[in-house]
Formats: C-alpha cells, structure tokens, sequence
C-alpha cells in the first residue's frame, strides 16, 4: 500500500505559506517607499539648488548696474532681485555679499589699501541659515 498525502477538500494555503508570502510582499513595498523618500530628496535639493542660482543671478544683475564705488559688502536678510528690489515670500532665504579690493597685478591678492580699481565680488545665498550655493566675478572699474 502507498502512502497518501491527506490534504484537505477545500484546498487553500498553509499558514506558513500565507507567512512568506506576506513577508515578501512587505519587502517590497519597503522598497519602494525607500526609493520614494530616496527621488523625494532629490528633487528638493534641485529645486533648492535652482531656486539659490536664480537668487544669486539676480543679485548679480543688480550690482552689474551699480556704480564701480557702490559696489560693497552686504547681507541682505530679504532676497532682492535684478532690479533692487525686495522678494517677498522668501522669509527663509539671505544673500550675503563680500566685496574685497584686489590687486591689479596679482588677482589672488588682496589690495588691504582698498584703492584699487578692481574688486572681487562674492554672493552666497543662504537657506535656512545652510550656504546653498557661493558664486564670484571680477569686476573692474570703467574708465
């Protein structure tokens, strides 16, 4: 006589299979939730990223208009735009300008008597207090 598995009339899953199935499933799903908060990230450090170039482009503008003389250290605590003027909405953001005199011969060095027709203007724009992005240009004065 041989021997037969008994297996119920009714058919259906082991409670172990029912485990393991469930177990698998929920791997997954963390692993999707994963790579949902992974691109969520993501996306807010670019459009972060892009929301300080437009600040600091825009600053920039503005001193590219100002007189040679003019053109000083600054931190602005409101963001302004191209034209000079306050950016309202944007409580968290901060533009700091650093102007430093540089010598006409040498470029890397700074000209401590301030009287030089050359400057080096700095912007960093500030989130949150976090220095997102720094960007800088030579500027000499017109004659």
């Amino acid at each position: 006589m041989s021997k037969r598995t008994v297996r119920s009339a009714h058919g259906g899953f082991s409670l172990i299979e029912a485990v393991v199935a469930t177990a698998i499933v929920a791997l997954g799903m963390a692993g999707l939730l994963a790579g949902v908060s992974s691109g969520t990230r993501a996306t807010h450090g670019g459009n972060e990223l892009t929301q300080a170039v437009l600040l600091a482009g825009g600053i920039r503008e503005y001193l590219l208009c100002q007189p040679f003389e003019d053109v000083t250290s600054h931190a602005y605590a409101h963001c302004i735009d191209g034209q000079g003027e306050t950016i309202d909405g944007l409580d968290d953001w901060g533009q700091d300008v650093t102007v430093t005199h540089r010598r006409e011969d040498d470029l890397s060095q700074i000209d401590a008597s301030g009287t030089s027709d050359v400057k080096y203007v700095q912007i960093d724009v500030r989130h949150e207090g976090r220095v997102v992005t720094t960007i800088g240009w030579v500027l000499a004065r017109r004659q």
